[in-house]
């Protein structure tokens, strides 16, 4: 079961785990063995009604945040126009990393609105921060929405003279925590972990980029 969350991305899909786990203990006791169809199908299943309606809430959500005198059928609107996305339905297809980063966009996206109207400015940086953990771990390439959360940052301490410095220090440690505990099999095997990485750069990267639009030059 563990080999075929190879084919998922990294092995950081705790919810889907913890649920197939015990489901493929009864299994082998009874004889059978979870094919990878069944994985893919769950974990696709999984993704479209577990994610899709946490990323629907939290639209809402910022949408009432955002738009205090919203109209009462815009949050039928914007559920509407989420559900009609071709990028949610073309990551609902597929049980990829990438499929998990709209929701730490979003979540994050509405943390970071909040502490912009300095709602419970404290919790919402904590929270922001744990969201910011989660979506590292499942693909470090979410490192670059945390470029944003720092220049926010670096504005609130040196242009809006915010008195935050000891509870940013207090968040980052909260995120690196989390981000080690979240990645622990990474920081062990950390050669293969770098060899992977260089491999996925060497395919998926700047370079490969560069080479397919030079073939259309």
């Amino acid at each position: 079961l563990i080999e075929k969350f190879r084919f998922g991305g990294p092995l950081n899909y705790y919810l889907i785990l913890i649920i197939l786990l015990p489901v493929n203990f009864i299994a082998n006791i009874s004889g059978i063995s979870l094919t990878l169809s069944t994985v893919l199908v769950f974990s696709r299943a999984v993704l479209n009604i577990a994610a899709s309606t946490l990323a629907i809430i939290y639209l809402l959500k910022i949408n009432t945040v955002v738009n205090e005198n919203k109209s009462e059928y815009s949050n039928y609107a914007l559920a509407l126009l989420f559900m009609m996305n071709p990028y949610f339905y073309g990551q609902a297809r597929i049980w990829y990393p990438d499929s998990y980063l709209y929701i730490f966009t979003i979540l994050a996206t509405y943390y970071l609105i909040l502490i912009y109207k300095k709602i419970d400015y404290s919790r919402n940086v904590y929270l922001l921060f744990f969201v910011l953990a989660l979506g590292t771990s499942v693909k470090l390439t979410f490192f670059y929405f945390g470029i944003i959360v720092f220049i926010f940052f670096i504005y609130e301490l040196f242009f809006n003279k915010r008195n935050i410095f000891w509870l940013l220090i207090k968040s980052f440690l909260l995120y690196l925590s989390l981000f080690i505990v979240l990645n622990f099999s990474s920081f062990i095997n950390y050669q293969e972990f770098l060899k992977d990485l260089v491999f996925m750069q060497g395919h998926y990267g700047v370079s490969e980029l560069s080479n397919v639009s030079n073939g259309f030059i």
